[in-house]
């Protein structure tokens, strides 16, 4: 999903079934916009879809986990942001 996504376009990718999300808009921003985003991408296609990554760091990973760690996701949500959801996608790496 690209960054700065209208929120109408969020709702449709969150329609597609299978479909998993690439949260490049989380980079792009900082403070209130980064909240906004995630909830949005929580709201529109629930934490087992959602995966924690980067390919380069914009916003302080630090503020990222510190967000998703306040956003009331629970331990197996947060489990499934951070690996399990990656896990599910790609199969295990050993």
């Amino acid at each position: 999903m690209p960054w700065a996504c209208p929120d109408d376009a969020a709702k449709e990718v969150g329609r597609v079934k299978g479909l998993g999300f690439v949260a490049a808009m989380l980079y792009s921003h900082s403070g209130p916009l980064l909240v906004d985003d995630q909830k949005m991408a929580r709201e529109y296609l629930g934490a087992d879809r959602l995966m924690f990554g980067a390919d380069y760091p914009f916003v302080d990973q630090d503020v990222l986990l510190d967000i998703l760690q306040k956003s009331n996701y629970s331990d197996a949500e947060l489990d499934g942001i951070f690996w399990k959801n990656a896990e599910r996608l790609f199969g295990p790496l050993l």
